[in-house]
């Protein structure tokens, strides 16, 4: 037996003929179970485990037995505690759900006042084209639409920069309580390590809710452009956004109310589309801190990604690559969730314990 193995064994409880008493009544007669924290005891029964030769000093094996002892003081699950522990994105903590609808609010109200400014800054420009009809194909092409893209983007600043802040709150809830379910799956007791996980869990709601709308934060809190945002919204808007300008500007007879259809068709100011960013924003802040839980433990070494049931083999996703290549090292899990309201799972498999033995 190795150290590492039998350290494992002494932090699941390993029942032997000497230590100290213990209250728990399934021991057999005789037997007692080993206090990992009477270091002689732990130490004495090393040798009666051949976990050290003859010639290792006493003073030696205690030094190794209280570094192997302090080096994960978080260790309380066995495999029979965690076997199957999963991640699910579609498992909503109360915490999320209450996250989810105050994203979702917040979100309606600000694309009901995207829409309404880009409708502001619009209307002039159709009906300068109907003032000017034989200057018509020079506004097609030239730089009425570029003066209105850039309008456009520049009046919704103020806009991405409330949902940043608004969003923060109640995705660092929903982390908060991912990360928590992520220690009770496997019943940290580790007070610094549950402290340094709910930091983690902080710290990614402060950088997501910026990173979501295409910014991040500097060191003093002001809000700037992101170069290389993930996932973010804006992006998709400003892009739709310049898309349906750019298809309004080139129909010679456009009104508003080609504008309203441009608008409804690209879906970008929808309710439908604000539950949906709600939904996929606070259940990902839930599941990615709860894995933040599993790789900070030291305590899980494999996960297995789980095909969710009603995945659509006809999306353009890594879904089923995924899951066919587990399991994984739980430091190196492919981008999860994978796509917006992606319902698939990560399966705890192996704890590091097992793979020690």
């Amino acid at each position: 037996m190795t150290l590492e193995s039998y350290i494992a064994k002494v932090r699941k409880g390993f029942p032997i003929m000497g230590g100290q008493l213990t209250k728990k009544k399934e021991l057999s007669e005789g037997m007692v179970m080993l206090d990992k924290g009477n270091l002689r005891a732990v130490t004495a029964e090393a040798y009666n485990q051949d976990v050290f030769g003859a010639e290792v000093k006493w003073a030696d094996a205690q030094a190794q037995v209280e570094k192997a002892l302090a080096a994960k003081p978080v260790a309380k699950a066995s495999a029979h505690d965690t076997r199957r522990a999963v991640i699910h994105p579609g498992r909503s903590l109360p915490q999320t759900v209450t996250a989810k609808h105050t994203l979702e609010k917040m979100l309606r109200d600000e694309f009901h006042s995207m829409r309404r400014k880009t409708r502001r800054i619009l209307a002039p420009y159709v009906l300068k084209k109907y003032e000017l009809p034989k200057l018509a194909e020079v506004f097609r092409k030239g730089a009425d639409e570029d003066e209105a893209k850039k309008k456009v983007d520049k009046s919704l600043d103020d806009n991405w920069k409330f949902i940043a802040d608004q969003s923060w709150e109640p995705l660092e809830s929903a982390a908060v309580a991912g990360a928590a379910a992520g220690a009770l799956q496997l019943q940290l007791e580790d007070e610094d390590v549950i402290q340094k996980i709910n930091k983690q869990a902080q710290a990614w709601a402060e950088k997501r809710s910026a990173e979501m709308v295409g910014m991040r934060r500097t060191d003093t809190g002001r809000l700037v452009q992101n170069p290389n945002p993930k996932w973010a919204i804006s992006d998709t808007t400003r892009d739709k956004l310049r898309s349906a300008i750019s298809n309004l500007f080139a129909k010679p007879d456009a009104n508003m109310l080609d504008w309203e259809k441009e608008i409804e068709d690209a879906g970008i100011f929808d309710d439908q589309r604000a539950t949906m960013i709600a939904r996929t924003e606070s259940s990902r802040a839930q599941v990615l801190s709860n894995l933040m839980a599993w790789q900070e433990s030291e305590m899980v070494s494999k996960v297995s990604w789980s095909l969710s049931a009603d995945h659509d083999p006809a999306l353009n996703c890594n879904c089923e690559d995924n899951a066919d290549e587990g399991p994984y090292d739980v430091d190196d899990v492919p981008e999860f969730p994978d796509h917006p309201n992606c319902m698939c799972a990560l399966v705890l498999e192996t704890l590091s314990d097992e793979e020690a033995e």
